[in-house]
């Protein structure tokens, strides 16, 4: 693509997103603090002409000792010039998530193929990387979710795809020890899915540190997907102890006076819906209790901002360079316990209360349903209409069963088990596996080790670093996704 004169020698910010199909704006993106400003003895003069690099790698990194960026289907887009090429230079290196997957690691036990332990999700679409660089010192390199031209790209109304997907039970597993035995006594499997990312690199070389260095970059979401069969088999304990309570509560609200002048209660039935709750997007934890369970967790949105489903998580794009999730973003105090009394709340809901009443003075007989949340806001379903049955009747009705369940305990074992899943859990996030979003090679914050070695004048973003060490203190995971990468730009000699 060629660019005109013009564009060349200045950064400008809003083409992070020009010309994209579907674009975020610009406050969507976590933005670096821009470097101090040179002074005028630190700049080169106007018309230097440099040999310069821009470059967008997507996956970079180690996998058991496997270097990745030795694996030439993973060869990221550089554009670079030099006294012997044109001014300019532009490259765009397009990934397929097909090839991605069936790289061969050849790791016995752990990884045969790339998609065994991190599995990129073939209807992502854009998986691009892009480089820029100009003889004045311009440069430019992007990857992830970003058109041919290096801006951010994705299709209308579709919102954010998922990237791919980390076989967290795989990694966990590997590592060993106490946390890991304790967490993997609790799933059958854990995944890290991981939204799409985006990293972006952008200075101009005149100065040293520059003064225009952007660094942004982009994850739309991470999601831990636990799957437990130990919380799906809770689910029968739970409705059986429900059944239990059906006698005394037909007794119970029997007696309430209100009531008695209408009707009386013939039957009543109890029984948890299994599908997923809290329902909605932007929750922290949701529950789908089929058996085996499945917890979903949303890290940003527990964490501090929830993914919509169509809006990247402001709160994930907002953190300082190379924040460590659980450690540099801790969990809120108590986080478990918080989930567990919202999940109570939740499966109160999640109740379906069915309830036969015998109409006095009349052959019809009333069936009252919905939720304890409906019965107790007076809004649960009555047919056919009882003249009389108030919502004030219902609102007493639904705050008897509320109480009689949660004075029994009814659903202690589910939200017991997965307090103590979620613990385990924030255990290996903590201790165990690193997620560090906005990694760069500078300060605030640990630099992770690929990026601390690049030599001086090089500046690098990645949206995600996904870090672990083995049993051995070796590295294991040592993964780089969404990496824009500019310089080192050197003057012509």
């Amino acid at each position: 693509m060629a660019m005109s004169d013009s564009s060349h020698g200045t950064f400008r910010r809003r083409t992070l997103v020009a010309g994209a199909a579907w674009s975020v704006p610009v406050v969507a993106f976590g933005t670096a603090t821009p470097a101090m400003a040179a002074s005028p003895g630190e700049c080169d003069p106007e018309g230097t002409l440099y040999d310069a690099t821009g470059t967008g790698k997507l996956l970079s990194g180690s996998i058991a000792g496997v270097d990745l960026d030795n694996v030439a289907s993973v060869d990221g887009a550089t554009a670079s010039v030099d006294a012997s090429t044109p001014a300019e230079a532009e490259a765009t290196n397009p990934l397929q998530a097909t090839v991605l997957n069936s790289i061969q690691l050849g790791l016995t036990g752990l990884a045969d193929t790339l998609s065994d332990i991190l599995d990129f999700n073939t209807d992502t679409g854009v998986l691009n990387q892009y480089g820029y660089a100009h003889e004045d010192g311009t440069v430019r390199g992007a990857s992830g979710a970003v058109a041919d031209n290096g801006t951010i790209r994705l299709e209308p109304g579709e919102g954010w795809p998922e990237l791919a997907t980390l076989q967290l039970s795989e990694v966990v597993e590997e590592i060993g020890g106490s946390a890991a035995s304790d967490f993997l006594s609790l799933v059958a499997d854990a995944d890290l899915s991981i939204g799409a990312v985006a990293g972006r690199t952008a200075f101009n070389s005149l100065c040293n540190p520059p003064v225009d260095l952007e660094r942004d970059y982009l994850v739309a979401y991470l999601k831990t997907i636990l799957t437990s069969p130990t919380i799906g088999a809770t689910v029968e304990t739970v409705n059986a102890t429900l059944d239990g309570l059906t006698s005394g509560l037909v007794d119970t609200l029997n007696d309430l006076p209100a009531l008695g002048l209408l009707a009386s209660v013939d039957s009543l039935s109890l029984s948890l819906d299994t599908a997923q709750t809290p329902a909605g997007t932007g929750r922290p934890v949701q529950i789908a209790l089929e058996n085996p369970a499945t917890v979903t967790v949303d890290l940003g949105a527990l964490l501090g901002g929830a993914y919509s489903g169509t809006t990247a998580s402001p709160w994930l794009n907002s953190l300082a360079p190379n924040t460590r999730l659980f450690v540099d973003a801790p969990l809120p105090a108590d986080a478990a316990a918080i989930q567990a009394g919202v999940l109570t709340e939740a499966l109160l809901d999640a109740i379906r209360i069915d309830i036969q009443l015998d109409v006095l003075l009349s052959l019809v007989d009333v069936t009252v349903t919905g939720s304890v949340g409906d019965l107790v806001s007076g809004e649960a379903t009555v047919e056919p209409e009882l003249l009389g049955l108030t919502s004030a009747i219902l609102t007493s009705i639904g705050t008897v069963i509320r109480e009689a369940i949660l004075e029994a305990g009814a659903l202690t074992p589910i939200t017991s088990a997965v307090t103590a899943l979620l613990q385990s859990l924030f255990t290996i996030l903590e201790d165990v596996v690193v997620l560090t979003l906005n990694a760069q090679n500078q300060e605030p914050g640990a630099v992770p080790d690929d990026l601390a070695a690049l030599p001086d004048g090089q500046y690098d973003v990645a949206a995600l670093h996904i870090g672990a060490l083995d049993a051995a203190g070796l590295d294991l995971l040592d993964v780089l996704l969404g990496r824009g990468s500019g310089g080192p730009n050197t003057v012509r000699a």
